[in-house]
């Protein structure tokens, strides 16, 4: 699939419906989903947060530890259980949980507690009341951090303390004693002094100690404080209908542009994109559009008869042009007009070729080599009593005695005849050489309309017995491998001189001839400048009216 600027352009105006088509879709099924949904308020409480400091352990606010420790504690059971037992709550934890989120303020102490609810006073009162009772549990969690500790240097305040008393006792009972004066109890008073002296110490180190932790507990306090209560929002935070619609729209865009490039990959269809060149050797000689008005009804298929001035008419004329351009390097005296498969449109653009060529001067033959499902006679409404098998059957019958003149043009239709039992051994005789030589040599041109190639092997006895074959394909549906498989078919001395492009959307700027020549132009040929107003042009695309008399020899007189 080429990628290119142009190309994507018009891949936009082929799918232009699906572009505004999905988005519009999922936008509006988003918005009407969204707005249905419960409105939903968030109020939020700041608090600062001042971790203690314990023993010789300094924490800061900043450590991610930290920060992590008190976001996880604010929705742990702990704070949460609490809360709803003395609210009386008719939520469970995990619900509630579900309400709170938590966010730390960069580069400051500060953390942001938010409520979602459904009624706003009831998000504001939630979000203040968790902020009080975490600041609760984090001062109720320093004492619990503080008190052993502060037992211990209690204990051992008591402990040197009655160590000191006892102490003193000794040395006062010592002094007392009726030996006070000897050398043995002097030096052990010395020494009991001595200790006394270092018990005292002790204490004082011990009552520092337990001075500097009541400090430590008093600014542990303060450890989480609520600087900024949680009022009543004003307006809901979810759902954001706009955003969401939004993004539903641009999913849609996506989405399309993703379907639209999976199927043009996957899309093996012949349109005017293929490079037929390179598949099949030969090249795209005209696309033919679908008109509205020029449909599938077979008193229509004529259309250059009937709507000279359509753009059908005027890709047929330049498939003629295209055609006299392909026999200027080799002539061209018989041509085999065939297709892959059936509803291809093949026997409509021979029947139309045949009478452009018959416009521009040529003297055409015009055969239906179709033994098997004939259409030219009725496309041209004539009888079909006799035609080319019973050429093919009766060599002492002239193609002059079968054929049937088309209005004051030099075309001559020869239709298939009756149906054989056996048409492939019928064209495969020598006769059918012999009479396509012989018809050349009086007309200009002879075109054949055969089989699909891959329908039965006569096309490719027909492609045999002709100069140049044309392949006619339908846009969208002619399958490209089916294309290949059709040229490989035919015989080696078959000459394809290229594709025809049947009911090909018309896209703008595909080709200049579809604007110039188009039979709403105002310009176009056959119009007389102004083209009448938009509401005639609209009238004659469905205006119904008979096609005129094309036969005009006196034995089709009685045809139907």
């Amino acid at each position: 699939m080429d990628l290119s600027f142009r190309n994507l352009i018009l891949l936009g105006r082929q799918w232009w419906w699906l572009l505004i088509l999905a988005p519009l879709v999922a936008g509006s099924v988003a918005f009407f989903q969204v707005s249905r949904q419960q409105e939903l308020y968030s109020a939020s409480a700041t608090v600062e947060i001042n971790p203690p400091t314990l023993g010789t352990t300094s924490y800061s606010y900043y450590d991610p530890t930290i920060v992590s420790t008190y976001r996880e504690l604010i929705t742990t059971s702990a704070v949460l259980g609490p809360l709803i037992e003395r609210l009386d709550l008719s939520i469970s934890e995990g619900q509630l949980r579900s309400q709170i989120s938590t966010e730390p303020i960069d580069n400051t102490r500060l953390m942001r507690i938010s409520v979602s609810d459904t009624d706003p006073a009831t998000a504001a009162f939630l979000a203040n009341e968790i902020a009080i009772d975490f600041a609760a549990f984090a001062q109720e969690r320093t004492e619990e951090l503080t008190s052993p500790l502060r037992t211990a240097i209690d204990q051992q305040i008591e402990k040197t303390s009655a160590d000191i008393a006892t102490t003193q006792q000794l040395i006062n009972d010592l002094l007392e004693s009726p030996d006070a004066a000897s050398v043995e109890t002097t030096a052990r008073i010395e020494t009991l002094r001595q200790n006394v002296q270092d018990l005292q110490g002790t204490y004082r180190e011990l009552v520092v100690s337990a001075n500097r932790m009541d400090l430590e507990a008093a600014s542990a306090q303060t450890g989480v404080v609520v600087v900024q209560q949680a009022t009543p929002p004003g307006a809901p935070y979810a759902p954001d209908v706009r955003l969401y619609t939004m993004l539903a729209a641009f999913a849609g865009l996506c989405l399309a542009i993703g379907a639209i490039a999976v199927y043009e990959y996957l899309d093996n269809t012949t349109k005017i994109t293929t490079p037929y060149n390179e598949l099949i050797g030969a090249p795209l000689l005209a696309t033919i559009p679908v008109i509205p008005g020029l449909g599938d009804a077979e008193h229509n298929q004529l259309f250059l008869l009937d709507q000279p001035t359509s753009s059908q008419s005027e890709a047929v004329r330049l498939l003629r042009t295209n055609v006299e351009f392909a026999a200027a390097g080799q002539e061209i005296a018989t041509l085999a007009v065939t297709s892959s498969g059936p509803g291809d449109g093949k026997s409509t653009v021979a029947a139309n070729l045949g009478a452009a060529l018959a416009q521009a001067g040529f003297s055409v033959a015009l055969i239906d080599g179709d033994l098997r499902r004939p259409t030219l006679h009725r496309v041209f409404a004539i009888r079909n009593e006799r035609g080319l098998s019973n050429l093919l059957t009766r060599p002492d019958l002239k193609w002059e005695d079968v054929a049937r003149s088309v209005n004051d043009l030099p075309l001559h239709v020869i239709t298939s005849g009756p149906v054989p039992p056996n048409p492939s051994d019928l064209l495969r005789s020598d006769r059918l050489k012999t009479l396509m030589s012989q018809i050349s040599t009086q007309v200009d041109i002879v075109v054949v309309d055969t089989p699909p190639a891959l329908a039965a092997s006569d096309a490719l006895l027909i492609a045999d017995a002709t100069d140049a074959v044309l392949l006619v394909c339908r846009a969208g549906a002619t399958r490209i491998d089916k294309l290949e498989q059709a040229v490989a078919a035919l015989p080696d001395s078959a000459r394809v001189i290229g594709v025809l492009l049947n009911r090909h959307e018309r896209q703008p700027g595909d080709d200049y001839y579809y604007y110039y020549y188009s039979s709403d132009s105002d310009d176009g040929p056959g119009n007389s400048g102004s083209g009448g107003t938009w509401l005639d042009r609209v009238k004659s695309l469905f205006a119904k009216t008979d096609p005129p008399p094309r036969v005009v020899s006196e034995s089709d007189a009685r045809s139907t």
